[in-house]
């Protein structure tokens, strides 16, 4: 019974997750604006409208940089000294990756 419960609150929280990354990228005003423009384009060179498939790629970023956050918080686990500065390296090199892909979508945009 206590897995099921467990196995619950994983799911409900995963999609919790997808559903608010989803609506923070901008998966609505994808919805609303994005068939507006009539061009059949992955990325709009405009910042007043949004594609889905550019709302699919800022969810993908912000699930790049969760994971980074994770493996941060994995490195505070006790583990071997080697163990723990791999996940902390690798956790803020995925967090950087994350962060410059946003700002590298965010100024095609400009």
């Amino acid at each position: 019974m206590i897995v099921n419960i467990n196995r619950i609150v994983s799911v409900t929280s995963i999609i919790y997750l997808i559903f608010m990354f989803a609506f923070a990228s901008g998966a609505i005003h994808a919805l609303i604006e994005g068939g507006r423009t009539g061009q059949q384009v992955l990325l709009i060179p405009d910042r007043s409208t949004q594609s889905m498939a550019e709302s699919v790629l800022s969810t993908m970023i912000f699930f790049l940089g969760l994971a980074g956050l994770y493996f941060i918080h994995r490195s505070s686990r006790p583990q071997t000294a080697k163990t723990q500065k791999m996940f902390f390296v690798a956790g803020f090199s995925i967090v950087a990756i994350s962060l410059l892909t946003g700002f590298l979508l965010l100024n095609f945009k400009l």
